[in-house]
């Protein structure tokens, strides 16, 4: 069994991106995966980010991370348990929702308290948009699981792409 953790850039609850995500919950569920989708739209960011450029030692610490309040806790409580990170977006223009990707800044502290190695997941992207050009999107999420070392386990891009979505789930 393996611990799934959606990030849903959307904000919308029962948008297009949803029909992706509520099979590819399916799946994962069938397959016998636990399954945890934060809304990042929900979570309160605050406070500024620490950066490898600064002339200060890294602030960060896992204990303090993960015994964090309320939302953001039960965020970095969830990314640090996963086996498997799905990263679900509308396309906005051009690339992931600002959540999300606020979201995705906002694990930095996670990763440089706990280190590269110690924060490799498999990722999943779900993407859905207007139109048919999702090439930025992939293209961004490439360039994400690259450099964090995350194995991809597979891409779903496009509402008609149910089943697609329900199959990944299910062989993950």
């Amino acid at each position: 069994m393996k611990n799934v953790v959606i990030l849903n850039g959307s904000t919308r609850r029962a948008g297009r991106l949803d029909q992706l995500t509520q099979a590819f919950i399916k799946g994962a569920q069938q397959a016998g995966h636990q399954v945890t989708e934060i809304f990042t739209v929900d979570l309160a960011f605050s406070g500024t980010l620490w950066s490898n450029d600064q002339e200060v030692p890294n602030p960060y610490r896992t204990a303090d991370i993960l015994a964090l309040p309320g939302r953001m806790g039960e965020f970095y409580r969830a990314v640090n348990a996963a086996d498997v990170v799905a990263l679900a977006s509308p396309i906005y223009w051009w690339t992931v929702s600002g959540s999300l990707k606020q979201a995705i800044d906002y694990l930095q502290p996670l990763q440089q308290a706990l280190g590269y190695q110690s924060f490799i997941k498999e990722s999943v992207l779900l993407g859905v948009a207007g139109g048919h050009d999702y090439q930025n999107l992939i293209d961004w999420y490439h360039y994400f699981e690259h450099y964090l070392h995350w194995p991809n386990r597979g891409e779903v891009l496009g509402s008609n792409q149910v089943q697609a979505a329900q199959n990944l789930g299910t062989a993950l």
